[in-house]
């Protein structure tokens, strides 16, 4: 095999000087080598590489942690590099209300639950002991959302560090009730932010009722009828009276106004208490006149409230149990969801059976996780109502 190399021969040029030597003057013998290379195959032909678009920004190595100062408008420059095709409304926060009308049953079936499995805790607290001591979880969650709006008062402030400044438990599934409510946002980042607007006033009720405020008493229970169905009990003991009617100053004044049922939040028919039972109420100083309430607009009875939590504590060998309220302002996105009655069920008049016990369907905006939508069918947060009368 022939080598790659090739070595040209060796130039000779004479001198250009005036004398002619006898010896030629010979310039320096050089050597130049040349390699010769195969020639390349052509092949097929590589496809050019993707060009970014003069507007386009190199992705950077690391983020910022500092904003940096827009020379332009950046909203402009994004609509010159991906063809602006139109505008839409943007909403950053939208403002929505829940109710309440699912707390009542939630706790009157986890009381049943209980009884199954402690007959103890029965035999010393009632039912309307133990609503009204759930109830008082629930109006703490409340504020504790509006403190940080910043739209509470010091009553309220003091409530609450009463309310959560102890270890006074609740069952977990009432827990994770309260903790669903608050602030949201949805998979689009649509920010939801709660208000509540069913508040009760200073004497722990919503006014009398009539037409313009039955809603409100349908909404969120008011403190005051909580209150009262315990002394209710009590009588019923004694006189055995099981319907009970609002105060004279609540009571509508119509004269074919009847007695309340149970879509009146709180309200439910009077039932015999045990003579523990009794005792728990005579060692927190409540008895058929006075409920004894620290706190008007909440009706808080201290002695109640610690006697109810040390029995709910003995539980805990048969339930999961929450100690905290939370201070989060967030919860579900389950509380944009509403319910409303299937109109296709006739409905009959009970005094004993709420509203949202009866044929319902749930509803939402905008397409969610099924497991979501469960658990928001079962607590159900938020209910569409339609015009009925309720007492």
């Amino acid at each position: 095999m022939q080598s790659d190399k090739v070595t040209e021969p060796t130039k000779v040029e004479p001198s250009t000087s005036g004398t002619q030597k006898s010896k030629r003057s010979v310039r320096k013998t050089f050597k130049r080598t040349v390699e010769c290379k195969p020639k390349s195959i052509p092949g097929p032909i590589s496809p050019a590489a993707p060009q970014a678009p003069p507007c386009a920004k190199p992705e950077p190595k690391r983020l910022s942690t500092v904003a940096t100062e827009s020379k332009n408008d950046p909203m402009w420059i994004d609509f010159d590099c991906n063809s602006f095709e139109g505008m839409m409304p943007y909403n950053a926060r939208n403002d929505f209300t829940v109710t309440a009308e699912g707390f009542i049953p939630l706790i009157e079936r986890q009381y049943d639950a209980i009884q199954a499995l402690d007959r103890n805790f029965t035999k010393f607290i009632s039912k309307s002991m133990y609503l009204w001591y759930n109830s008082q979880h629930l109006f703490a969650r409340m504020i504790a959302i509006t403190a940080t709006q910043g739209e509470t008062s010091y009553e309220e402030e003091k409530f609450l560090d009463y309310v959560r400044g102890e270890n006074y438990p609740v069952p977990l599934p009432i827990d994770e009730y309260l903790r669903s409510t608050g602030d949201t946002s949805d998979g689009a980042g649509t920010k939801y932010r709660i208000a509540f607007s069913v508040w009760p006033n200073e004497q722990g009720h919503y006014g009398r009722v009539g037409p313009t405020t039955h809603y409100k008493y349908e909404s969120v229970p008011a403190p005051v009828i909580l209150s009262q169905a315990i002394p209710e009990d009590l009588f019923f003991t004694i006189d055995y009276q099981r319907n009970w009617n609002l105060p004279a100053a609540l009571a509508p004044t119509e004269d074919a106004a009847g007695l309340p049922t149970k879509n009146l939040l709180g309200w439910s028919r009077s039932t015999t208490l045990t003579t523990e039972q009794r005792q728990t109420l005579e060692g927190a100083g409540i008895d058929q006149a006075d409920f004894g309430a620290t706190n008007t607009k909440f009706q808080l009875n201290k002695p109640l409230f610690e006697k109810v939590a040390d029995f709910v504590r003995t539980t805990e060998r048969s339930l999961k149990l929450s100690s905290a309220t939370s201070a989060s302002p967030n919860g579900s996105i389950a509380q944009v969801q509403w319910q409303e009655r299937d109109t296709t069920v006739p409905e009959e008049f009970s005094q004993v059976t709420q509203y949202l016990e009866r044929e319902m369907r749930q509803c939402k905006p905008a397409q969610e996780d099924r497991r979501i939508t469960v658990g928001a069918l079962i607590i159900a947060l938020p209910e569409r109502k339609i015009h009925r009368q309720s007492v």
